[in-house]
């Protein structure tokens, strides 16, 4: 079993993930300094990337510049872990609320 060397524990939370260029990928897990996010096949990302995830249960949007540290071909899917820098919060417009 390899040893797991994390500082932060891992939550397995699905959230829907916009990148730049209008790519919707989806989390697997996520932890307060990065996450862990699976993109539809043939799908490319850059070393460094913006991402936005909207949370309308609790009115908000949350922002990130992320690195990415690992990537995983999974079938055709990739499969992406992000490290989270400058990450920004702000409300949701009133019509992306839940």
């Amino acid at each position: 079993m390899p040893l797991d060397r994390r500082k932060t524990t891992r939550e397995r939370i699905a959230l829907r993930v916009r990148l730049p260029n209008g790519l919707i990928a989806h989390s697997r897990d996520i932890s307060p300094r990065g996450l862990f996010l699976q993109l539809p096949p043939r799908s490319r990302i850059a070393r460094w990337t913006a991402i936005e995830v909207d949370l309308p249960r609790i009115g908000l949007r949350a922002r990130a510049l992320a690195e990415v540290i690992r990537t995983e071909r999974q079938g055709a899917s990739l499969g992406v872990a992000l490290r989270l820098r400058h990450i920004r919060l702000s409300i949701l417009p009133s019509h992306h609320r839940a």
